[in-house]
């Protein structure tokens, strides 16, 4: 049986609302603090197996509470942490989030133990054909590589979702099956910024320039609120947003991917799968904490078929 396997970071997410987001200099008031499992590796791992796909975590934790917590939290989630690993004298991860009244957000990520995640810790597992491989970049680039050159080997599907966005070696766009990226990082991967109503010439455009430094595989784009874009191969995909009332929008993108990473999991064709990634972010901006508003199967249909 075909699995999701997410190499990525498992944070504790610091949470602190706001009536609206400081100035550089500037001191504001909160009106609200609380702490949620987070980690974009952790929240697309909660999300794919909320999606009911049979999900493995590889990633590391520190031996401390917020650790013991999130790898609990995890399990309950329906994950398999039987690769996560603790280790000794370093800090679990944390992420210091200042949430907006409109759902807006600012983030500060400090790695702590995700900075350890290795090679041998990105190839713990042993990967089967058709599996859909997950990574992001708040892990080493060099276990990212290693992970996706383990799966190339064993011929998984794999999906990078390239957040926070820097410069990537020609060997990983050239290892990515699925990129998944918002208007920010595609500018700053391409030099193209979307227009509202992304259209496909532009988005032909942009992934041309990706073709430069050796991706060519399929390209999806979230756009908030208007929903997302997509090119594979010859075929462009155009689907709205929901008009829903955010919350907090901290873990919708990573809402989005892991609900796609199950759909593919599953065979779903990319179009349908999109169309549920989409109406499942939609669900998850509507409640705080990102590991924490992940909306199951059940319900994201519900509101898909609405």
């Amino acid at each position: 049986m075909s699995r999701v396997v997410v190499c990525g970071s498992i944070n504790a997410d610091l949470v602190v609302k706001v009536n609206s987001l400081p100035q550089p200099g500037e001191t504001v008031s909160g009106s609200g603090f609380a702490r949620y499992p987070g980690g974009k590796g952790a929240n697309q791992a909660i999300a794919a197996a909320k999606a009911d796909a049979h999900v493995s975590m590889l990633g590391a934790v520190g031996a401390d509470m917020y650790g013991a917590e999130l790898a609990t939290f995890l399990a309950g989630s329906g994950v398999d942490t039987s690769q996560l690993l603790e280790r000794e004298g370093v800090p679990t991860g944390t992420s210091l989030i200042m949430v907006e009244e409109t759902g807006e957000n600012v983030i500060v990520f400090v790695a702590g133990a995700n900075a350890t995640v290795d090679d041998a810790s990105a190839t713990a597992l042993k990967l089967h054909h058709r599996d859909v491989l997950l990574a992001q970049l708040e892990t080493p680039m060099d276990a990212t590589l290693a992970f996706f050159r383990h799966g190339k080997r064993a011929g998984a599907i794999r999906i990078l979702n390239p957040s926070p966005a820097a410069e990537l070696s020609r060997e990983l766009w050239e290892l990515t099956d699925v990129l998944v990226v918002n208007e920010t990082e595609l500018a700053f991967f391409t030099g193209h910024a979307l227009s509202l109503e992304t259209s496909e010439p532009e988005l032909r455009e942009a992934r041309s320039a990706l073709a430069g430094v050796g991706f060519h595989g399929s390209l999806i784009v979230t756009l908030g609120a208007n929903g997302v874009a997509g090119l594979a191969g010859d075929q462009f995909f155009g689907i709205a947003g929901h008009a829903v009332r955010a919350v907090d929008t901290t873990g919708a993108g990573d809402c989005f991917v892991g609900c796609l990473a199950a759909q593919l999991c599953e065979g779903v064709e990319l179009d349908a799968a999109l169309r549920y990634a989409n109406a499942a972010s939609a669900l998850a901006v509507q409640n705080h904490g990102a590991g924490a508003s992940m909306p199951t199967r059940e319900q994201a249909e519900a509101f898909l078929n609405n």
